[in-house]
Parts: structure tokens; sequence; C-alpha cells
């Protein structure tokens, strides 16, 4: 670079500044001049728009004055030395409001408020350091009639009736109504109605004695709801018809067809009865007991198929059929004693004809005797139409008077009780007493029996088991001891009484014959014998007896 040495540089041209073409470069420690200054420590070069000055940038208030009006800024209005900004956090309570307050910390002093002020319906609770509760309530903003305190919103408080409105765009609005009217106390729900139409109560929930009304109550979902619980039950329902989807029930005139019984005492206790009308005045005609019995409540009244409609099958137990008061029908072997020789021999239908001169023995065992239930019968039934003697006591008679006896509530026995089966679980029944009934007989192939064994004088010939025996070990003329022919009340033969049975003997070379005979104790005073006894031949004795003026006598025909 070329030096230019001169003490002044002017541009004759057009008198306006030098054009520098390569920048300026001024070395250390050499001056710039403004109008022969070269200005003080910290000034700076500033413009007017027309020339430049010395000034300077820290110390010149009355520029910054001038130029934005912004003060004198010669003296600091901040501090300078407190460098700590910290502040504590707080709620203090201001009358019925609220303070948020900042606290200055450090070195600083002072506090900071901000007023929360509490509103109409809004208070401010539990006001610590740490926060504070608002509290809202809106009764006072509520529409006229309406009212609000917790937990509890009320509707009107006239005389008349309260009730809340659904609209709708056309017709009567449905309401939910709460009345006072005595006659009508209670809610009531009114359904929605286009149209205009009168609207109708369709739900009235009762109180104080005003029964609900309903109209069509239906559930949301099928066969997904309950109407009562297992124990929360509805004590009545009534109704013209019962429809469900298995069982459909219809009645007319408005009577019950069916009454579900309800009462926590009596014999009927848990019941289920059923009601008809017939043009009459309704009754019960069956109940179903709590044990599941089915029973007329009227005797022998009521029919199960009649003579266009029968009953296609009745399938009954061994045991089980009753006809009338005197006579039952079971099927079981032949006899105990066949049974006993043989378990497997086949059972036959069996009639047993009630021994009506006696009590049965379990009341007997239980101390009773015919006189003593007759006389209860009598006095348990003073109304009773009728003369009561042992000829009209019916089995219900001595379930009555077996329950007086032992001290026992009514319906503790049953009639299998009093008079037991033969055979129970496949084996001989030991509480059966035979003599309880004045005969049996039964049904079997024709054609087939089976005799009953005897084996001794001592061995009873019982009518009840069979009407044909084998007499066995016969070493002699032997004896018959016949049981079981019926007797009176006191067990004395009946005149004109008589019997038939067959007895086999296998005799042996020195045949033998009958020399006595004896029926339920009495000797048979009078024999008569036809036929002679045949060695080494299986002889049959057919006997005829009779119990004429007061005396047994018997016919015997040997074949």
């Amino acid at each position: 670079m070329s030096k230019l040495l001169a003490d002044q540089i002017a541009n004759y041209d057009d008198n306006g500044p030098i054009e520098i073409k390569e920048g300026l470069n001024i070395a250390s420690g050499k001056p710039i001049q403004i109008a022969g200054s070269a200005g003080s420590n910290g000034n700076v070069l500033v413009s007017n728009g027309t020339t430049v000055s010395w000034s300077n940038a820290l110390d010149n208030s009355g520029n910054w004055d001038t130029a934005f009006g912004w003060g004198n800024h010669a003296v600091a209005g901040y501090s300078t030395t407190d460098t700590n900004t910290t502040y504590a956090q707080s709620s203090v309570a201001d009358g019925s409001n609220v303070n948020l307050r900042l606290t200055a910390g450090g070195s600083g002093s002072g506090n900071d408020d901000i007023l929360v002020t509490a509103g109409t319906n809004v208070t401010f609770s539990s006001v610590t350091s740490a926060g504070f509760t608002i509290d809202a309530t809106t009764s006072s903003n509520l529409p006229t009639g309406l009212s609000f305190s917790d937990p509890d919103l009320t509707i009107g408080g006239g005389s008349g009736y309260s009730s809340i409105r659904f609209t709708q765009p056309s017709g009567t609005a449905p309401q939910i109504r709460n009345s006072s009217d005595p006659s009508s106390t209670g809610v009531s729900i009114w359904g929605a109605y286009s149209g205009g139409g009168t609207m109708q109560e369709d739900i009235h929930l009762g109180t104080s004695g005003i029964a609900s009304v309903f109209q069509d109550l239906n559930p949301k979902t099928d066969s997904a709801h309950d109407l009562g619980t297992n124990t929360l039950r509805w004590q009545k329902v009534y109704a013209d018809a019962v429809d469900t989807p298995n069982v459909s029930q219809t009645t007319t005139n408005g009577t019950h067809g069916i009454n579900l019984t309800t009462t926590t005492s009596g014999s009927n206790v848990n019941a289920i009865e059923y009601q008809t009308d017939n043009g009459t005045a309704s009754a019960v005609r069956w109940r179903h007991t709590p044990a599941g019995h089915l029973i007329p409540n009227v005797n022998a009244a009521y029919d199960i198929g009649n003579a266009e409609y029968k009953v296609r099958h009745l399938f009954l137990s061994d045991n089980s059929l009753w006809i009338g008061e005197n006579t039952r029908v079971s099927i079981t072997p032949p006899s105990q004693a066949a049974f006993q020789a043989n378990n497997s021999v086949r059972p036959v239908v069996k009639f047993y004809n009630r021994n009506k001169y006696r009590v049965p023995k379990p009341i007997q065992d239980a101390g009773g005797t015919l006189a003593g239930c007759i006389t209860h019968i009598q006095t348990a039934f003073p109304g009773r139409p009728g003369f009561v003697n042992a000829d009209t006591l019916k089995l219900n008679d001595f379930l009555h008077y077996w329950c007086a006896l032992t001290g026992s509530p009514g319906g503790t026995y049953s009639v299998d009780d009093l008079y037991p089966s033969e055979i129970s679980a496949g084996d001989l029944n030991p509480a059966y007493w035979p003599d309880d009934w004045s005969d049996t007989f039964y049904f079997g192939q024709n054609g087939q029996n089976q005799a009953i064994d005897i084996n001794s004088d001592a061995d009873a010939l019982k009518l009840s088991d069979s009407d044909h025996f084998i007499r066995n070990n016969v070493s002699g003329d032997f004896v018959l001891k016949i049981e079981g022919t019926a007797g009176d009340e006191n067990g004395a033969s009946i005149e004109k009484t008589f019997f038939e049975i067959v007895v086999w003997v296998d005799q042996d070379a020195s045949p033998q014959t009958i020399s006595g005979m004896t029926v339920d104790g009495d000797a048979v005073g009078q024999i008569t014998i036809n036929g002679t006894p045949e060695a080494s031949k299986l002889q049959t004795f057919k006997i005829r007896g009779m119990f004429l003026s007061g005396l047994w006598r018997a016919t015997v025909e040997l074949i």
C-alpha cells in the first residue's frame, strides 16, 4: 500500500465527502477528530441527521428525555445489591372472602395479596395456609316452586299437587304427580299421549290405604326380570288370567281360579288350592298339600276322567290302591309263608279286606281299643251324622285316635303306618300283622299255585296266607289248626261263616287221616270224613267248614 502524505484532502468536483474505496485503517494511538476534537473516554459518535458529534452513552439523560420523554435516568431507580427472588404462598381468610398471599423470602419483606371474593350462593370453608374449600348452593337461583336442601330437591309447597312435566312436540305432556288429595294420596305417573287426547293415569303408587293402580306394566326385556324374590314375596296376586310359556289359567266373571294359600297355621298351611265356579259360589275342589299329595276337598265328590274322556294309563306303586274304607289292593307274594320258603316266588294281585272288629295292631300297641276309638270319635266330632260303631269307623278315625293316644299332631301317621304291607324293601315286613285283615285273596295264573308247608300239628293253616296247604312229616293221624275266619268285635265266630281249603298229604306205607280240627281256637265239634286213606300216595283232603248253631262243623273228602 502507498502512503499519501497531506494536511488536507478535499473533493473539488462535487464538494461531497471523500470516497474511501478500499476501507480506512487508523493506526493504534491515532485519534479521529470531529470539528477539531478527538472526544473523551466513553464518547461515541452520534448523528443528528445533519452532522455527527461526540456523545457520552451512559450519561446522556437529556438526550433520552428529549427523544422519548422517559425522564432522567442518571440515577438508578432499582436495587442493585439484592439478588434473592424467593417467596412463600398461602391463603388467609378475610371476613367471608379469602386472600391468595405471596410473602417475600430471603432478605425481602412484605406481602402481595390477591383477594378472592365470595359471590352469590358461594362460601369459603376450611381456610388454612395450605388452601380452602369453595361451597356453592343453587337454591336461591332455582325457579319458583323448587327448593334445594342437601340431599333433597323439593317440588312445590302448596295444598294441591306437585308434578314434574315432560314436554313433547304435541299433545298433553306426560308427568309424575304427587297429590295431597286424601282420595288419591300417592304418586301417579301419567303416560305420553299424542294428539292432545285426555291423559289417563297409567301408574298410581298409593299410600295410607289408597290402592295402587297400574295399567300396563311391562319389563324392558323379555324373561329377564322378576316380580318379588324368594324371600320378599307379594302376599296376594289377583288376576283374571295368568299366562306363562308353559302354564295358562283363565277364569270368568272375575272369580279366582287358583288360590295360593299363605296361612301360617292349620292343616292346610302352604297348600295350593284349586277353586272353580260352575255358576255358584267359588269353592275349593282340590288341594296340593305341602307334602305333594293331591287331595279332593270333599269326600267321594270329584272324578278323574269320565265316561267320555278316560285317563289313558294309571301308574301306581305296589301297595297303593284303596277301594273304599275297607279294601286294599296290593302286588305281593301269595303269602308270607310262600315268600319265606322261596323269596323268588312270583307276585300276584292280592285283595285285603280290613277286619272291622278290631283296631289295627299299632293302635293296640299304643294301648288303644275298639271301644276307646268309638268313644273318642263320638267326643271329638259330636256333630257327626249317623251312628258310630265298628262298621262305620273310617280309616281317618283310626288315624285321629292314634294321634290322640300318642299326643302327636294331626297328620303324623298315614294309612301305610296303620296297615303296613307284607313286603318291605324286598323282604318280609315285621310290622305286617295278618290278623288286621278279615280275609285276603289273590289272583294267580289259572292252573298254577303254590301250597303252604305245614310241618306239625302246632303249625297253623292261616286262611290269610292261602287255601292250599301240604302236610309234611305225617307219622300218625294228625290235627289241623285253622286260623283266620272273620269274627265279630269280640272275636267270636259269626253264624254261617264258612271256609274251604285243600290239604295234601304224602302218605307212606301206613296211611293216616285227620284226627281232630280247631278253628280260631275253637274245637270242631262235628267232623265227617268221606273216603279212605291210601298208602304210598299223594292224597288230597278237601275240607269244608261252617259255624252253624254255635258250633263249628266240617266235612272232609279224601281224593
